[in-house]
C-alpha cells in the first residue's frame, strides 16, 4: 500500500464507523398509517352547506341542491340548521365579501335620478256645477293650472230663473195677506170638464167666487174653483196665500197673464212686474 493514500483510508473509516454509531441510537420509525392517525381529526359528519339539516355519515351529495358535503370535524359546531339563521364559514364569507356592522336605529334614504314629466294630481281636480240655467258673463280665472284660494270668486254668472227666484222671494218678505194680490198663470192643462191654469201667488190671496181682473185682457173673471194639487190628486180648497202655487178653474187666459185685485189695478201691475 502507498504510504500516501493511508490518510484518506483512515478517515473514510472514521465517518463510517460514526455514521454506524448515530443509526444505532436512532429509534425505530414507526408505521405509516399510525402517524397518520395521530396527527388527522376526526370527522364527527358532513353537512350540506346550503341545506344544513341534511346530515350524512359519510361523504356525498346534498339530496336538495346537488352541492357536495363538506366535513364537520371534532370540536367543531357545523352550521346551525334554524331556518332564520343564515351561518356562513369564514372561508365562505370571505369569498362572498361580508361585511358587518352595529346595528342602528334610523331612516333608510336612497336618492334616485330618472327623468320624468311633471303633471297635476287628478285626484285633486275639481269640477264645479251649476245648479241651474245659466250664462258665464264675466271670468277671473283665464287659464287653467292658475292656483286658487278658498273664497276666490271664479266668474260672474247670469241665470233668469235665480233672478226671478230672488224676486220672489224679496216680494213674499214684504207681504201680508192683506197687500193687494199679484199672481201670474204659468200654465195651461186642458181637461176634460174644462181648462185648468196653474197660478202662482206673489202677493195677496185668491178666493174662491170672488172676481180678479187679468192685467194683460183688461177685464176680470170669476175664479170658481181653486186646486191643490199632489202629484195626481186634486184637493179643493177656498183659498190660497202668497207663496202657494194652485190651479183654478173659471178663468180663461193665457200662459204669463197676470191677475190682481179689481180694485187695484195700476198697483197689481207694478207689484207683478217688479216681481217678475
Amino acid at each position: 500500500m502507498n504510504a500516501k493514500h493511508l490518510p484518506f483510508l483512515v478517515l473514510i473509516a472514521a465517518l463510517a464507523g460514526a455514521i454506524g454509531w448515530f443509526a444505532g441510537k436512532s429509534p425505530p420509525a414507526m408505521p405509516a398509517d399510525h402517524a397518520t392517525a395521530n396527527t388527522a381529526r376526526k370527522i364527527k359528519f358532513y353537512q350540506s352547506p346550503m341545506h344544513p339539516w341534511i346530515k350524512s355519515d359519510k361523504p356525498g351529495k346534498c339530496t336538495i341542491c346537488g352541492m357536495t358535503l363538506v366535513p364537520v370535524y371534532e370540536g367543531e359546531a357545523g352550521i346551525a340548521t334554524n331556518s332564520d339563521l343564515i351561518t356562513l364559514s369564514a372561508s365562505s364569507a370571505t369569498a362572498v365579501g361580508v361585511q358587518t356592522a352595529e346595528v342602528l336605529r334610523g331612516p333608510l334614504v336612497r336618492t334616485l335620478r330618472v327623468t320624468g314629466v311633471i303633471d297635476d294630481e287628478e285626484t285633486r281636480h275639481r269640477y264645479l256645477s251649476s245648479y241651474t240655467d245659466a250664462r258665464i258673463t264675466k271670468l277671473f280665472v283665464h287659464t287653467t293650472g292658475v292656483e286658487v284660494t278658498a273664497g276666490q270668486p271664479l266668474a260672474v254668472l247670469y241665470s233668469p230663473d235665480l233672478l226671478t227666484a230672488r224676486q220672489e222671494f224679496n216680494t213674499l218678505a214684504t207681504t201680508t195677506p192683506d197687500s193687494p194680490l199679484v199672481s201670474m198663470a204659468f200654465k195651461l192643462v186642458e181637461e176634460p170638464f174644462g181648462q185648468i191654469t196653474y197660478m202662482r201667488i206673489y202677493q195677496g190671496t185668491i178666493s174662491k167666487g170672488r172676481f180678479y181682473y187679468n192685467s194683460r185682457q183688461r177685464k176680470k173673471g170669476r175664479i170658481s174653483r181653486i186646486l191643490r194639487v199632489h202629484a195626481d190628486e186634486k184637493e179643493d180648497i177656498d183659498s190660497a196665500s202668497a207663496g202657494d202655487i194652485v190651479a183654478v178653474m173659471g178663468i180663461e187666459c193665457a200662459t204669463g197673464d197676470t191677475y190682481c185685485d179689481e180694485g187695484s189695478r195700476d198697483g197689481g201691475t207694478r207689484g207683478n212686474r217688479d216681481a217678475v
